[in-house]
């Protein structure tokens, strides 16, 4: 393995502190209740689809619209129940090896992948980036992964062609467009990053799983202890500190990578 040469790719874009909001996501922010109405119901219905299944009976389980928003009496039962269903369809998002997994080292695949992204069904897609700043006054992202309930991509952004794609327009839109969902864990480092080496913002259409467990007063909120205490697994954190400027990625790297989105999309439907 070598570690990638970053100075021919990398370009830095100008950064206010904090981060300059996407315009939309702004406006949304200020008003009153239409724009914020319609994000929310945006995020839930994306959700909704994300958990939706046939064996899923609203009226049985009196949740409104199929998930657990109890209105009626028998809730404590009723809520019980539809936490048992969606951990019972822990199979209805794809995991495993099974899932498939493609690296993303040229232009024009980084665009499709874009492309196909946007209309990722269910709409919900799940973001995390790696960035190595060793040894380096303001780093850089080496790595961009994104989960959809059915597939994992892994951006390679030490190359030129890729980081270029993730810098263009089209990737801005599917940032800042009401659907797909966008799904962070923490994304502070994520939003100033985007910022920095892509020139994006994202849009209102973000849900954070941190701060999601913020607002339910959990004490564990790392992705870690929320895969633990929502999905019963162990997240591997070995590689969390590893130099992502190495290529090629070794498959310790590889797992971790995609590890995070995919679980992160699983988590999505219980939070």
């Amino acid at each position: 393995s070598h570690l990638k040469p970053m100075s021919a790719v990398l370009r830095k874009f100008p950064l206010l502190d904090p981060p300059a909001p996407d315009d939309g996501a702004l406006a949304v922010a200020e008003s009153n209740s239409d724009g914020l109405a319609r994000i929310s119901a945006a995020i839930l219905g994306a959700v909704q689809r994300l958990a939706v299944s046939p064996a899923c009976d609203p009226c049985h389980h009196n949740c409104e619209a199929g998930i657990h928003g109890v209105r009626s009496a028998g809730r404590d039962a009723c809520h019980a129940g539809h936490v048992l269903w969606i951990h019972s369809q822990a199979g209805h998002i794809a995991d495993g090896p099974a899932v498939p997994l493609e690296v993303i080292e040229t232009g024009s695949r980084a665009l499709q992948a874009v492309e196909e992204l946007k209309v990722a069904n269910p709409p919900v897609v799940a973001l995390d980036l790696e960035h190595h700043s060793a040894h380096s006054f303001s780093g850089f992202v080496a790595l961009m992964q994104a989960s959809t309930a059915e597939k994992d991509y892994i951006f390679d952004t030490t190359l030129s062609d890729v980081r270029n794609v993730l810098a263009g327009d089209e990737f801005g839109a599917l940032l800042r467009a009401d659907l797909p969902v966008k799904v962070l864990h923490g994304s502070r480092n994520d939003v100033r990053w985007l910022a920095t080496d892509f020139g994006q913002r994202l849009g209102a259409a973000t849900l954070d799983s941190f701060e999601v467990a913020s607002v339910l007063a959990w004490k564990g909120r790392s992705l870690k202890a929320l895969a633990k205490r929502l999905l019963g697994v162990e997240l591997d954190k070995e590689e969390q500190c590893g130099d992502w400027r190495r290529r090629p990625l070794t498959p310790a790297m590889l797992s971790y990578a995609r590890a995070d989105t995919r679980r992160l999309i699983q988590l999505v439907p219980m939070l």
